[in-house]
């Protein structure tokens, strides 16, 4: 049975996608209705269609035991990860009672709870909401 899906996230704009999840049948159908070539070379939006129902892309694989899906972003929890003033941050290897990985900064001592055990929402709030993983 066909179905779609609406999802809109804002980033900088907000996007609106649509996902289209058809049957074996289903897709054929719709294959043959866009037929070999798009309708025009003017007519992006069926040019777009055609390249992708030519060759359909695959499912990404789904995230290991050892990462964490935060805002459509896959974190390895065993990675450290650099924030925008260049400082490394690491996940500790617990969590907030709601699931939320913890991260402490590298730099940080022992006694300093400012930058320890926050939560990956927290630093990325801190941080401009991008973290990069080190290489």
């Amino acid at each position: 049975m066909a179905e779609v899906t609406k999802q809109e996230r804002e980033v900088t704009v907000t996007e609106t996608r649509y996902t289209l999840d058809l049957s074996a049948e289903e897709f054929e159908f719709l294959k043959g209705l866009v037929g070999d070539t798009p309708a025009s070379a003017a007519d992006h939006a069926s040019s777009r269609l055609w390249e992708a129902m030519k060759s359909p892309a695959q499912a990404p694989a789904a995230p290991g035991p050892n990462a964490y899906v935060y805002k459509d972003v896959v974190y390895d929890l065993s990675a450290e990860y650099l924030d925008s003033s260049s400082d490394t941050w690491k996940f500790t290897g617990a969590f907030e009672a709601d699931g939320m990985p913890l991260m402490s900064w590298t730099g940080a001592s022992v006694t300093d709870t400012t930058y320890r055990d926050r939560t990956l929402s927290d630093v990325l709030a801190m941080y401009g909401g991008h973290l990069t993983k080190r290489s």
